[in-house]
Order: C-alpha cells, then sequence, then structure tokens
C-alpha cells in the first residue's frame, strides 16, 4: 500500500506525465512526425493509467486534488521546452520564384485595374503570361 504522504507526489507525477506527453503529442502531430506521436501515446495512456489508479475518491479540497491540478501546467510548459530542444525543426516550405513572380505580376495587374476600371472593362489571359 502505498504511503499517504507520497499520494500527492505521485498524483502530481502522474498527471504531469500525462500532460507532458499530451502536449509532446501535439507538437509532433502538427510537425507531422509521425513514429514520435506513435511512442507518446503509449506514454499518454500509461501517465492516464496512473491516474486513474491512484487518485482516490476524496476530498475536493485536498492535497491529492492541488498535485493534480498543478501536474497539468508544468507538464504543458516543459513538453514545449523539452519538444523545442530535442526534437528536429520542422523544413520551412519554399516557394519557387515563379509562383512568387506571378502573385507579384496579378497583384499589379489587378490594382492597375481598380485604379482604371474603364480601361480594363475586358479579362485577358494573355497579361498574366510570362
Amino acid at each position: 500500500m502505498v504511503v499517504e504522504f507520497s499520494m500527492p507526489i505521485i498524483i502530481f507525477v502522474s498527471t504531469f506525465i500525462t500532460v507532458f506527453a499530451l502536449g509532446f503529442q501535439s507538437l509532433n502531430v502538427n510537425r507531422g512526425q509521425r513514429t514520435a506521436a506513435f511512442v507518446t501515446s503509449f506514454i499518454i495512456s500509461a501517465g492516464n493509467i496512473a491516474v486513474l489508479k491512484v487518485i482516490p475518491n476524496g476530498d475536493l479540497l485536498s492535497l491529492n486534488t492541488l498535485a493534480y491540478m498543478l501536474g497539468g501546467p508544468f507538464g504543458i510548459v516543459f513538453s514545449m521546452i523539452a519538444h523545442e530542444k530535442y526534437m528536429p525543426k520542422k523544413k520551412k516550405s519554399f516557394k519557387p520564384s515563379s509562383l512568387v513572380h506571378a502573385k507579384s505580376k496579378a497583384t499589379h495587374l489587378m490594382n492597375n485595374r481598380l485604379k482604371n476600371p474603364e480601361k480594363n472593362i475586358h479579362y485577358n489571359p494573355k497579361e498574366f503570361r510570362n
């Protein structure tokens, strides 16, 4: 049987692990890191099992409740710090220069049409060609 004093510590740690893993999982999914997301799911499950097994049915205003509530905020902040430090950064997407050029040309043509609506009544697809 678990000593009564250690119960809040166990509850804090299991909540911390659960929320840490949930935060890490969210960042893994957002960055498309499938393998890390797969592994993190086991950690989430383990933390949830620990919380559900250990949390007693008791008073809401207790040290156990405080430990449970503090594990979450610390877990999420530390997961963000750890993910930033240990996981590879997502590669930046790149735009080919032709797309950038086409966008700026289209913007220029649209601005001209707005300034001189009487001159640009019809759409001319040749205007968008290089």
